[in-house]
């Protein structure tokens, strides 16, 4: 009886539409960046320079019957945490991330059990943050200005309700004048480069 349940259930979510109405997936990955004028400052500090910065996030998207466009919202994390490289400058340390709710847009060129198409994202509400530990004094950096959007392609497989898939591309994200202790501006970050991220998901 329980197999004859199992066998039922399987059978029910393999059965779900490849083109789904509503999708979610959950995300991680990578972004290569260089932020030259952040990494002169770190070098100052014998910190290690960042080149490359986590991705993890969330998103949901509408999808239209019968029209291979879909709407949604993506709500992502990035950053990295780095440390001293230099001797006697144990201690030392940075810490950068910024939070992105982001408007979404995807065009599928193909949607069937495989998929392909263009995917792109506008930010619209930002929260950066930034910490930097040198010589003994923690400085904490907020209240930045922040721009964004992405532009990529993504592809999968939709295996009944399942989503496993990729995007990549690239993103023009800066984020100007964090300010530090004093309300100073202080710390441009450059996040601008090609990303990568892996998704998993489900839709119906």
């Amino acid at each position: 009886m329980l197999k004859r349940i199992a066998a039922l259930a399987v059978l029910l979510f393999l059965s779900s539409p490849a083109n789904a109405l509503v999708e979610f997936h959950g995300f991680a990955g990578f972004a290569f960046n260089d932020s030259n004028s952040l990494n002169r400052q770190l070098s100052s500090s014998g910190i290690t320079q960042i080149y490359v910065t986590g991705i993890y996030g969330l998103d949901g998207r509408l999808n239209f019957p019968g029209f291979p466009l879909g709407l949604g919202l993506r709500y992502d994390w990035q950053g990295i945490k780095v440390s001293r490289t230099e001797t006697g400058l144990e201690g030392n340390e940075f810490e950068v991330s910024s939070k992105r709710l982001a408007a979404l847009a995807n065009f599928r060129f193909i949607d069937k059990i495989g998929y392909i198409g263009l995917v792109g994202t506008i930010g619209i509400q930002h929260s950066p943050t930034a910490m930097l530990k040198a010589g003994g004094t923690t400085s904490n950096y907020d209240n930045g200005k922040s721009t964004s959007g992405t532009i990529g392609i993504e592809g999968g497989l939709s295996l009944g309700g399942l989503r496993l898939g990729a995007e990549g591309g690239y993103q023009d994200y800066m984020v100007r004048e964090l300010r530090g202790p004093s309300g100073n501006a202080n710390f441009d970050i450059n996040f601008c480069g090609f990303y990568g991220i892996a998704h998993v998901g489900f839709g119906f």
